[in-house]
């Protein structure tokens, strides 16, 4: 984990944490939770300030077009749960790949 410089935050820390992921085929307009280990994260992280978001993913660029991450929070020390979407017509298989989560710690 890494202190990020730069960008308006009111968080004592923002940390970057990164995580291989593969996640399943995902079903045409559908959304689904999956749960990544992401080593470090801690569940106060995304409890401790309820009205900013505390966790953002970003995904892989060679994620597949037309997936995209409807919401992530902590739900666990060491894991993140991501919602996934797929408003496209087809189901769509993300390709394994390493994701980005930016955490703000209070």
């Amino acid at each position: 984990m890494a202190l990020l410089t730069g960008g308006k935050t009111n968080a004592s820390e923002l940390l970057f944490f990164q995580a291989t992921f593969d996640a399943a085929s995902l079903a045409s307009v559908t959304s689904r939770d999956d749960v990544i280990t992401v080593t470090g994260v801690r569940f106060q992280d995304d409890q401790s300030n309820p009205i900013d978001k505390c966790v953002i993913a970003h995904q892989p660029d060679a994620a597949a077009n037309g997936i995209y991450v409807a919401n992530c929070r902590v739900t666990a020390d060491n894991q993140i749960t991501v919602r996934l979407a797929n408003p496209t017509a087809g189901a769509v298989d993300l390709a394994s790949g390493t994701w980005t989560f930016y955490v703000a710690r209070y």
